[in-house]
This record gives C-alpha cells, sequence and structure tokens, in this order.
C-alpha cells in the first residue's frame, strides 16, 4: 500500500530577499549628509570671516564704544600689525615695536611705534597725537597691503587670528 503523505508544514525559514541590504543605502546616505554638512560649514565659515575681519578692523579704527587714551593707541598699533601680517611680516619674540619699525621698512609703522612706545612708558599723549597715530597706522595698513597680489587679499581676507 502506498505510503500516506505527511501533510504540508509551513517552513519556519524563508528565502532570503534578492534585493540589496538596505545597511548600504543607509551608510551611503548617512555619507552625504556628513559630507553636505562639513560643505556647509566650510561655507559659513569662510563667509563670516571675511564680515568678521570687517568688523574688527572697523572696530580698531573707530571704536564702537567708548575707551581709553591707551586702548584706542593698542587698537590703532593692532591694526598696523593686522596690515604688516597681511603683508607677511611678523614681530619677533622680545621685538620692540621700533625695533619692528625700522626691519619692516614701511611706511607710517615708525610713527606708530613711536607714540605706543610713549605711551607704554606712561609718558603724557595729547589728543593730536593720536589723531597723528591714527593717521599713521592707516597709512601703515594700507602701504602693507599695497605690496600684496590678488591670490594674497584674498587669503588674508578668510585669515583668522588677524595678527
Amino acid at each position: 500500500r502506498p505510503a500516506a503523505r505527511a501533510p504540508a508544514v509551513p517552513s519556519a525559514m524563508r528565502p532570503a530577499p534578492t534585493t540589496a541590504p538596505a545597511g548600504n543605502a543607509g551608510l551611503l546616505e548617512l555619507l552625504l549628509t556628513l559630507l553636505a554638512g562639513a560643505v556647509a560649514f566650510a561655507t559659513v565659515t569662510l563667509t563670516l570671516r571675511p564680515l568678521r575681519r570687517a568688523l574688527t578692523l572697523r572696530h580698531l579704527r573707530r571704536p564702537y564704544w567708548a575707551e581709553t587714551l591707551e586702548q584706542r593707541v593698542s587698537n590703532l598699533w593692532q591694526l598696523a600689525l593686522v596690515g604688516l601680517r597681511d603683508a607677511g611680516f611678523r614681530a619677533r619674540p622680545g621685538e620692540q615695536p621700533e625695533e619692528l619699525a625700522r626691519r619692516v621698512h614701511v611706511d607710517g609703522v615708525a610713527g606708530c611705534a613711536s607714540v605706543l612706545e610713549r605711551a607704554r612708558h606712561g609718558l603724557g599723549l595729547a589728543d593730536e597725537e593720536l589723531g597723528a597715530m591714527a593717521h599713521a597706522a592707516d597709512v601703515a595698513y594700507r602701504a602693507a597691503r599695497a605690496r600684496l597680489g590678488w591670490l594674497a587679499r584674498v587669503s588674508a581676507a578668510v585669515r583668522w587670528p588677524l595678527a
């Protein structure tokens, strides 16, 4: 007699789907999101640096709030240093302002350095000396940057810190 067939039992194991695993798509999506975030961060950073530089230079020339005479002198010296840094000059460790002025030979730096030295040593400064230093700092900034090519100007616009 023929053997009776056993009833069909649904299999507990099913064949694997033939589509690609979802893990690869998720990983690719994550990498693209990270790349887009990095590009956005770099774009924002490079866009905001020139704005930050412009605001800082404006404050060094004409402060947004009232400052002491000594602080104004320091701000104007920083303005001259920014121009020198853009042109590739850096003060050496321990170098005094007048030594820097003699070394770099940039118009206006010597005038700034002499007023700065007087302010540092507590010698009285008159308001007209502050005006002369403001003019000298602006001359130094412009004279130093006049030596720059277009690529150096672009790189200076996004460089931080300034001095």
